[in-house]
This record gives structure tokens, sequence and C-alpha cells, in this order.
């Protein structure tokens, strides 16, 4: 998946690629979890909700 972890969240995947920028990950994370709109999904790990957001 090119620099995401598929069993870390939304949030920790997010706080990582933000670093590797070197970007605020507080900042970044904050614009994200207002982007997304996905409030407690957002902490959950990717694979799981992957699963769930199938059809």
């Amino acid at each position: 998946m090119g620099g995401v972890a598929d069993s870390h969240s939304a949030g920790e995947n997010a706080r990582y690629i933000v670093r590797i920028y070197g970007l605020d990950p507080d900042c970044v994370e904050a614009f994200c979890r207002c982007l997304a709109g996905m409030d407690e999904y957002f902490e959950m790990p990717l694979d799981e909700m992957a699963n769930w957001l199938k059809f």
C-alpha cells in the first residue's frame, strides 16, 4: 500500500507520513480528522476498516 500499514489506524499512519515530510503531526492529524469526518473510526486499524466498508 505504499507507505501505510494495514495494522495501524488512520491516525497513526497520518502521523507517520507527516513526520517524513517534516510537518506538525498534531496539526495535520486534526485536519485529517476534520476532513475525513470518521470520528471514532479514525482510530480503527485500516484492515478492520476495509473489511467494515466492503459491501
